[in-house]
């Protein structure tokens, strides 16, 4: 399923889908929009539908001026992603999970732009035995964690992960995909950016888009697998990311 905002207004969202084809043809489907229809967001906030972990990061460089030229931005995007992923995979191999392919997502930006306004990266890891979240409220329990643990080390970082985006209905600009005004289309940051980026831009565009889990994941990380094991914890854990 995906979502469409209008150019005029961000709250204006149209819901479609093309039921019954594969994954390479969706995403070539959209991929041949023209650029200023091609404002669509993956839909991963589906009851009983499973995922890979997906992380949004935004932390405004106006409010926070920690890079003022594309080299700072590069090298800002470098650290905090670094300190996301290599917290998520401390987290995930306490439950005997693994990083497996990784992708990173950055707007494009005008050449005539000295820095953007923002800092803007979306994460898409593939963990490597197969295994997916259950559901965004399982993912959001477990990136609320990550949040926690990164704050410790890295509290710009921290600040950076939205944990807000883990709700239904809840999405993520695929690949490709530009802003309302036609700008800033997401394209993959390459291994010299962010070491943990290891997938092509092929791959990408045609399986890791979407947000969604392998096709048959072969085991579903529950939030009582996440370590919220009692109704209880599950509860709250599960009522923090609604």
């Amino acid at each position: 399923i995906f979502a469409m905002q209008s150019r005029s207004d961000r709250h204006d969202v149209v819901y479609f889908a093309w039921p019954g084809l594969p994954r390479p043809a969706v995403v070539r489907s959209v991929m041949e929009l023209p650029t200023q229809h091609r404002r669509v967001h993956a839909v991963f906030g589906r009851e009983a539908t499973p995922l890979d972990l997906l992380a949004d990061l935004d932390l405004s460089l106006v409010e926070v001026p920690v890079a003022k030229t594309i080299a700072e931005l590069s090298a800002l995007q470098t650290k905090v992603a670094d300190a996301v992923l290599a917290t998520c995979a401390a987290s995930l191999s306490t439950i005997g999970e693994e990083i497996g392919a990784c992708a990173v997502l950055a707007p494009s930006l005008p050449a005539d732009v000295r820095v953007p306004r923002k800092l803007s990266l979306h994460i898409h890891e593939r963990l490597k035995s197969g295994a997916a979240f259950a559901d965004y409220r399982a993912l959001g329990a477990f990136m609320k964690r990550v949040r926690l643990e990164v704050g410790a080390t890295y509290p710009l970082a921290s600040r950076a992960l939205d944990v807000n985006v883990y709700k239904p209905n809840g999405s993520m600009r695929m690949f490709g995909s530009v802003r309302p005004d036609g700008s800033g289309a997401m394209q993959l940051l390459s291994a010299a950016t962010v070491p943990w980026c290891n997938v092509t831009a092929a791959e990408v565009a045609c399986d890791m888009s979407l947000g969604c889990s392998p096709p048959s994941p072969h085991r579903l990380l529950s939030i009582e697998t996440l370590g919220f094991a009692t109704p209880t914890a599950a509860a709250d854990a599960a009522a923090k990311v609604q």
